[in-house]
């Protein structure tokens, strides 16, 4: 798997601040986060290259990867405003079993998965590192009902926003 000097470049630096923060035994309260944060970025990081390198092998020019590299652009820009698989499938000018069957075929899960999971992926990272009341978050995230919000993130995550804040952070 080769990676572009930039994309390089990034993990370097995030793999040598995550081991200045391993080494540092300073005891602080934030360190855990810290540690978890930048293992979550390294992995994160990994995890992409590999994606981006395994859609590369082969299989370049297929539809479906063009449609899955669209959704996934998509995804991170909109996810806070677009909810069902109806209205990306429709912002790519596509209709939804297309949309889903393509994402399904290059990434193994469906559209509504990597939608619930970004929204989560959001919901959890502004839990643990801001302030902001639950039913803040889950207006932030495009959820005028915290209520409807907050049992989609029980059902998920298996414990309630407000748990999950007491427990990670």
């Amino acid at each position: 798997m080769a990676i572009n000097a930039e994309r390089g470049g990034r993990l370097k630096s995030a793999i040598s601040l995550l081991g200045a923060e391993v080494k540092d035994a300073s005891v602080n309260s934030c360190k855990e986060h810290i540690k978890r944060g930048l293992i979550d970025a390294v992995a994160g990081m990994f995890a992409g290259e590999y994606v981006d390198s395994t859609i590369a092998h082969g299989r370049k020019d297929s539809s479906a990867v063009r449609i899955t590299t669209a959704f996934k652009r998509l995804i991170f820009a909109e996810y806070k405003t677009l909810k069902k698989p109806s209205s990306y499938a429709s912002a790519l000018n596509i209709s939804t079993p297309y949309l889903n069957e393509a994402v399904k075929e290059i990434s193994g899960q469906t559209v509504s998965y990597w939608i619930q999971n970004m929204i989560m992926f959001e919901a959890k990272r502004l839990l643990i590192y801001t302030d902001k009341t639950i039913k803040a978050i889950a207006y932030e995230l495009g959820y005028a009902d915290y209520v409807y919000f907050s049992k989609m993130f029980i059902g998920m995550v298996k414990m309630s926003p407000g748990a999950f804040r007491k427990k990670y952070r």
